[in-house]
């Protein structure tokens, strides 16, 4: 058991090396852009704060870079993010930037909604408990 927490162990050490020598290339491939400025600033806040963590994506023209900027063994480290549902480049996200006169997209119910289904079960086991014993109609 001991032999797979340290396998375990040792292909997150690896994959950590790999996604740290990733943001290495990727910032050297940046260098002096103005990702590069964002990216900075967003470490120089992390850093004033422990708890602080920072995905997000910056867009250079047509060029979008998702980073992750966060506390990692000591140190702030900036790492390529997951890219969930990546913006169009050059194009701003749809909610933004937001109409001065917003109204609300969705409408409150005209009905209330049906009681719960699950309050419902536990009202009827408590009416009759035998409902939760054997069953006796299995062969």
């Amino acid at each position: 058991m001991r032999g797979e927490l340290d396998d375990a162990l040792a292909r997150m050490e690896r994959r950590e090396a790999l996604q740290r020598r990733r943001a290495e290339e990727a910032a050297a491939a940046r260098a002096g852009s103005p990702v590069d400025e964002v990216i900075e600033a967003v470490q120089r806040v992390v850093a004033e704060h422990r708890a602080l963590a920072v995905t997000m994506w910056v867009a250079d023209g047509p060029n979008i870079s998702a980073m992750h900027v966060a506390w990692m063994d000591g140190t702030v480290t900036v790492r390529p993010a997951a890219e969930p549902a990546l913006p169009t480049a050059g194009q701003p996200p749809h909610s933004w930037p937001m109409s001065v006169k917003t109204v609300p997209s969705w409408a409150a119910p005209e009905d209330p909604p049906a009681p719960d289904a699950a309050a419902r079960l536990a009202d009827l086991i408590r009416r009759d408990p035998s409902l939760l014993g054997p069953d006796d109609h299995q062969p």
